[in-house]
């Protein structure tokens, strides 16, 4: 990912992403939502405020993020279709329990996730300019 950096705490340097949404975003001159990526410099380069950074993340990371957020909703939707299945033959009471249960997985998978983040970081690989 290519991004901007915005500032800079010990070895902590927050990036404005280059895909960010909005124009102001990308330019630094945003005041309502400003999304900012966490990035480590193990590298210690030269870093400031302004310049573009290239950054990268380990893939294990990024499969092991993608398997949590995606199986235990996926596995919540079975547990739920198939447990109001055992009560009840609507297909639709079925399908709602299964969305509520679903819902529910997804729900605890983000308060998990806010609890206990990531250890793997984000890195700054390199810088691209000033």
């Amino acid at each position: 990912m290519r991004g901007r950096v915005h500032s800079i705490k010990g070895k902590t340097v927050f990036i404005i992403p280059e895909n960010a949404a909005c124009f102001g975003c990308m330019n630094g001159r945003c005041g309502k939502r400003l999304v900012l990526i966490g990035a480590e410099n193990r590298e210690n380069l030269s870093l400031a405020p302004g310049r573009i950074v290239e950054t990268d993340t380990h893939p294990g990371a990024v499969l092991a993020q993608g398997v949590f957020a995606l199986l235990p909703p996926a596995a919540g939707f079975a547990a739920g279709f198939f447990i109001m299945g055992l009560l009840t033959a609507a297909g639709i009471a079925k399908a709602a329990c299964g969305v509520l249960f679903m819902l529910a997985c997804g729900f605890a998978c983000f308060l998990f996730r806010r609890r206990f983040p990531p250890r793997e970081k984000t890195v700054v690989r390199r810088v691209l300019a000033s």
